[in-house]
């Protein structure tokens, strides 16, 4: 090849490597490649502000002095002034007003005088009265409810309730024991029943009874009167129970006690009582567990003794004991005294008492059940 030619093809091949590179730089980015980066989403957010002179003002005001504390340091106040400031000019006179807790009729009341409405003054006040009168009155009656409530868990006795207490609110306690007991006697009440009368609530209940039944409905009212009775004296036993609870009873170990009735044969309470000694005093001659004597407080002859009797159909034995009174600290009648024939240890019952409370009182110290409630 020529020196000429070898030129050429040099030229010619630089020519075509000078192109190669330059495609090669203009090729650098992919083509379009913006279109693969950046979504075609547009959000606009707010510009962020330079926040340098706002944390320099904010540091500023931390330090800045209020002009009214510059002043209360800069003049220290005497002791005259401070309460002046606190509690306001003494030669202004200061309104008269109900506090925000007082009732409504109260502050009614004297918002009216303020203004000077005293005939609207007047009406507020007569019912700031009456609602007075009410408060008083409910404030009793949760008392009475109260104690009510407190004889209902044996804490006092009935005797120690307020007088104010309504018979309607009284018969809420005895509804509330008699449905206690109401549900202790369900368990015991066919056990009562006669095998006839069982009998004829079997076939009365398989609708198969006969026409014939006068035996039924006579033994019926004789068990409804029975359990009224026996629903009586459960619920007067228990009641004893639930007073008894709270006083110490001491109990005698061989279940031996005496019984003392003190009494006044021309005192009427003494009267009323004899009644429930006289039962007792049948009691006691059939349990060999405790004795009963009456005593009377005052000198009592034969005729004093016949009358006595004779208007109480009492049986006990009577015996004058005025000195066996002292000894025992008895000065008012009636009143029966209960001692254990082992420890001496003994109780004073002043005041009428019934059959069941002292009753339930000698079992007690007897270390007996309580009577009527055999099943429990």
């Amino acid at each position: 090849m020529s020196r000429f030619l070898k030129k050429l093809v040099i030229l010619v091949v630089g020519l075509m490597l000078q192109k190669e590179a330059y495609a090669d730089k203009n090729n650098f980015f992919e083509l379009n490649v913006s279109r693969h980066i950046f979504s075609g989403e547009v959000v606009l957010k707010p510009a962020e502000r330079y926040q340098h002179f706002k944390k320099v003002n904010l540091e500023s005001a931390k330090h800045q002095v209020n002009p009214e504390e510059l002043s209360a340091d800069l003049k220290k106040l005497s002791p005259a002034e401070e309460v002046v400031a606190e509690y306001g000019d003494p030669s202004i006179s200061q309104p008269v007003l109900a506090k925000e807790d007082a009732p409504k009729p109260f502050r009614a009341m004297m918002a009216a005088m303020q203004k000077g409405e005293d005939k609207l003054a007047y009406e507020y006040a007569k019912q700031y009265v009456r609602y007075i009168q009410d408060l008083n009155h409910s404030n009793m009656r949760a008392v009475g409810l109260s104690q009510l409530a407190m004889v209902r868990e044996g804490l006092i006795a009935e005797s120690d309730v307020i007088n104010s207490v309504s018979p309607k609110d009284k018969e809420l306690l005895n509804q509330d024991i008699k449905n206690q007991l109401k549900a202790e006697e369900v368990k015991t009440y066919l056990s009562n029943l006669s095998p006839e009368t069982k009998s004829l609530l079997l076939k009365a209940h398989q609708g198969v009874l006969e026409e014939d039944n006068s035996l039924f409905e006579k033994e019926k009212l004789n068990l409804e009167a029975e359990q009224r009775l026996a629903e009586e004296e459960r619920f007067q036993r228990y009641k004893a129970r639930l007073e008894l609870n709270r006083k110490h009873i001491p109990i005698d170990p061989e279940g031996k006690v005496d019984v003392l009735f003190f009494f006044n044969a021309e005192q009427i309470n003494s009267l009323k009582m004899s009644p429930v000694i006289e039962a007792l005093f049948r009691e006691s001659e059939e349990d060999e567990g405790f004795n009963l004597i009456a005593y009377s407080l005052a000198k009592i002859d034969a005729d004093r003794e016949a009358n006595f009797r004779r208007i109480t159909n009492a049986n006990f034995p009577i015996q004058e004991a005025a000195q066996l009174a002292r000894a025992l600290g008895i000065k008012q009648a009636p009143a029966t005294v209960i001692i254990s024939q082992t420890t001496g240890e003994s109780i004073v019952e002043v005041g009428s008492r019934s059959f069941f409370y002292l009753d339930e009182l000698v079992r007690k110290m007897q270390g007996k059940k309580s009577g009527g409630l055999e099943n429990e």
